[in-house]
């Protein structure tokens, strides 16, 4: 799934290059007529080239880090896709509704009830707590109860009264006085693997509760980033349409047009950022309480009849 993610990450990051350098190629054509004509300087143009190459360093680093994923994905699967063939996030929305569950003790609740590594420790106590009841059982005297049914047929003058066939009860009692330590010994080693199973426990839930306040910080930073960034680049856009509207007027220098355009691109970059950053948060919380392939099973099913 993060594999996933990152593809459809790296194609919106893509597109959002492409959609600048679109932008700035059609300035750059408009800047050669100007140029041509004496309207405009030769130094306007090379601005908007040097915009132009930074735009399309990026795209080769974001079109590096998309064929790598590519790969996993081949690798994990044996399937050799294209990334247009794998579906965006951007209009699947698998993990957009999923509501992160943000307190604490319900997410503990939900691990020690949910996860089948917590579940499997808790086994391994249960089993270790009967094999020390088991190990002191042999301490105590053992009582058996032993019975027999002897059918007799005499021969010859004999009386078949005078040979009733029996049926014997009877009780074994023994008592383990010394048996070389032995039991001592099996006691000692049930205890040990209790006190282990219990500490493997005691570590897990440790180790989980750390797991889980570092993604709920990490998540409220990464809401709040992606709140900020979706505001910031809501604002850009609309300051970069008013400085090309002033540009063409000449109230505003190219250098200022670029300069809006620049924050407008890096508010969308941290905008994606983030919004990713919220999505790979919200799977790490699905495979802490297995819950991830129920989700997946329910919520791809129905996404995909609604997109038919």
């Amino acid at each position: 799934m993060t594999t996933y993610y990152n593809i459809s990450k790296y194609r919106e990051m893509i597109d959002g290059v492409n959609l600048e350098k679109e932008f700035y190629k059609k300035m750059l054509e408009t800047f050669s007529l100007l140029v041509s004509s004496g309207v405009a300087m030769q130094s306007d143009m090379r601005k908007v080239q040097v915009s132009i190459d930074a735009l399309n360093t990026r795209s080769i680093m974001y079109q590096s880090m998309l064929d790598d994923e590519m790969y996993k994905m081949q690798n994990m699967t044996g399937l050799n896709l294209s990334p247009d063939q794998i579906q965006s996030d951007e209009k699947f929305n698998l993990f957009k509704k999923y509501i992160f569950v943000e307190s604490p003790e319900k997410l503990i609740d939900m691990v020690m009830k949910y996860n089948d590594d917590y579940k499997m420790l808790v086994n391994t106590r249960k089993a270790a707590t009967e094999d020390i009841n088991a190990a002191k059982s042999s301490y105590f005297p053992t009582v058996d109860l032993v019975s027999s049914y002897v059918q007799n047929n005499p021969s010859g003058s004999a009386k078949k009264s005078d040979y009733e066939d029996e049926f014997k009860t009877g009780i074994n009692v023994s008592f383990n006085i010394f048996n070389g330590f032995r039991n001592s010994a099996q006691e000692r080693k049930m205890v040990a693997s209790y006190s282990q199973a219990k500490l493997q426990i005691d570590d897990f839930l440790i180790k989980t509760r750390y797991n889980i306040d570092s993604q709920l910080s990490r998540y409220a930073a990464a809401k709040e980033t992606y709140s900020v960034a979706e505001r910031s680049h809501t604002n850009a856009l609309r300051l970069t349409e008013l400085y090309e509207q002033e540009f063409q007027l000449g109230q505003k220098s190219l250098l200022d047009l670029i300069s809006s355009r620049n924050e407008a691109f890096q508010a969308y970059v941290s905008m994606i950022d983030s919004k990713y950053s919220l999505y790979i948060l919200k799977l790490q919380q699905l495979s802490l309480i297995f819950h991830l392939m129920d989700y997946l099973k329910g919520n791809t099913e129905s996404e995909l009849n609604v997109m038919k």
